[in-house]
């Protein structure tokens, strides 16, 4: 791989390296990633009483010198640690991975490693009430926000009761929706019921903004509205037309935190709602759906939960209390899903124990309530969430979302928890496998040709190791690229530091034309994932 990159791109990376090293992004100021150490400066330990000589000649092997001596750090006081700094301005992250895995090699060294940064741990938000919202630290949002924090690619629709389209904390996130209830206006979506406003805080409330509370989603996913309901319920006529508004509007996902008792849990496909309801799953629709409040009232099947064992894009949600017991009111049936906080105050007057979010600004702006329609789009944004990483499709969310719940050591599946607990955090990591091409402008594309001869390419990489990168120009495999900017890494079983989180920058002579680059990865898993980028760059004559 080439050590210098050589054009202007170069010094702007070297400026952004800069400043990285220096601090670092402030907790929660919703920047991108950060870097996981300090390029071109090591530590190593060596026996105690190893002559001054004998570690410059260490350093000297990797072109470093000494920076500083720690003397014995540890209790048994049997060995000297170093602080080393590579030679050079602007060290690539790959010199300094490897400068480490040279040490390791050196007989005369018992220890070696890079200069790890470490920050303010995740990403918290400025939102003033978001220490009252205990659902979001339960789902490990705040490392979660740390990987992705949405696109507005992604739509989730809310099935509800309306919103406040003017509440202050939901500026921005909001698509024009409709009212389908019978005799309604299309574009009255007032919240009279209470609920729908409640409901879209949990998923999107503008995140990091200074204003009110934090929602799942940070500050990109978009919601559609669907007034289908109020107090007095919703009929099948206008849970149907708001299906198909869903359906015509390209959502991705489908909140409903509503349900009605059934005699049965045998699901009836010809039922008109359930068929409308399969078939947009059948399309790839994710559903996030109440499980029901009934536990304490003989425990029901619920529709339209109990759709859940019949697809995998629906999702029955259960609900929990603050220490992930099972909520008291939440119903539990053998196609319960997954479970995410909902509330559990059995006094009802424990505001604490409750779910924070917006209310219609008449009603007071904020409230608590409580019940597995706050689980539910808790859940939503969730998986809004996955959906924004690139290349993640929809049957990737359940696999993803199970197989990394808290199981509470817990027998799964159960019909209290389902498969357990949400982790956020947990499940975008399965998931964030994925190349993405950054700066497309500066690089050109087929109508937007590059006006030099020596263009730099630059790829973000996650979760694919180098050697299981491939990359080509015109069909040619390029190998000698840089990899900089490397924010997370893993150490293998022969104790190599090897970056799962960086980016690629491929700097190659282009005659003038169009030239194809594809950039293709696989992270063996399990389960395996792959993701592949193409793009044409067009240099001018």
């Amino acid at each position: 791989m080439s050590n210098t990159l050589r054009t202007l791109a170069a010094w702007a990376l070297a400026a952004m390296f800069a400043v990285a090293v220096c601090g670092g992004p402030a907790s929660g100021d919703g920047g991108g990633p950060r870097r996981a150490f300090v390029a071109g400066e090591l530590l190593v330990s060596v026996p105690h009483g190893t002559a001054a000589a004998t570690v410059a000649d260490i350093a000297k092997s990797v072109n470093a010198t000494v920076v500083k001596s720690f003397g014995a750090l540890d209790a048994a006081g049997s060995r000297d640690t170093y602080w080393l700094r590579i030679s050079g301005n602007a060290v690539p992250d790959a010199d300094t991975l490897n400068a480490v895995n040279t040490l390791k090699q050196d007989p005369r060294v018992l220890y070696a490693g890079v200069n790890h940064l470490s920050y303010p741990l995740d990403s918290i938000p400025n939102d003033p009430r978001y220490p009252e919202q205990w659902h979001l630290p339960l789902m490990n949002m705040p490392k979660a926000w740390d990987i992705e924090k949405g696109s507005s690619s992604v739509t989730v629709a809310v099935i509800d009761t309306g919103v406040d389209v003017n509440h202050p904390d939901l500026q921005g996130r909001l698509l024009p929706g409709t009212n389908t209830i019978a005799g309604g206006t299309p574009t009255d979506l007032t919240d009279t019921a209470p609920h729908g406003t409640h409901v879209i805080g949990i998923i999107a409330a503008a995140t990091n903004n200074n204003i009110g509370v934090a929602g799942v989603t940070w500050q990109n996913v978009m919601v559609l509205p669907i007034k289908a309901g109020d107090a007095n319920g919703f009929t099948d006529t206008a849970l149907i037309a708001a299906l198909q508004f869903a359906d015509k509007n390209n959502v991705q996902v489908v909140n409903m935190s509503l349900g009605g008792e059934r005699p049965s849990a045998v699901p009836d496909p010809t039922d008109p709602a359930t068929a409308q309801i399969l078939a947009m799953a059948a399309k790839g629709i994710i559903f996030t759906i109440s499980a029901g409040n009934s536990f304490e009232n003989g425990n029901p099947p619920i529709w339209p939960a109990l759709l859940a064992q019949l697809s995998d894009n629906i999702l029955c949600v259960a609900s929990c209390g603050p220490n992930k017991e099972h909520a008291f009111y939440s119903s539990a049936q053998f196609y319960t899903t997954i479970t995410a906080p909902g509330g559990d105050d059995p006094s009802f007057s424990n505001p604490k124990a409750q779910i924070l979010s917006t209310l219609p600004v008449a009603n007071g702006s904020y409230g608590t309530e409580q019940g597995t329609s706050m689980a539910a789009p808790a859940a939503a944004g969730v998986v809004a969430l996955m959906l924004s990483v690139p290349g993640v499709l929809p049957s990737d969310i359940k696999p993803a979302l199970i197989a990394t719940a808290d199981t509470l050591g817990l027998q799964v599946p159960n019909a209290q928890y389902g498969y357990g607990v949400i982790d956020a955090y947990q499940a975008l990591l399965r998931v964030a496998v994925s190349i993405t091409v950054l700066d497309v402008g500066a690089i050109g594309g087929l109508n937007n040709p590059v006006e030099t001869l020596h263009p730099n390419i630059r790829l973000q990489i996650r979760q694919i190791t180098p050697a299981n990168l491939t990359v080509t120009l015109d069909g040619n495999p390029v190998t000698d690229y840089t990899i900089t900017n490397i924010v997370s890494t893993i150490t293998d079983q022969n104790g190599n530091v090897i970056p799962t989180r960086y980016d690629v920058v491929i700097s190659h002579d282009l005659a003038p034309g169009v030239h194809k680059l594809v950039a293709s990865g696989v992270n063996p898993g399990p389960p395996p994932r792959t993701a592949t980028v193409t793009q044409f760059i067009n240099v001018a004559p």
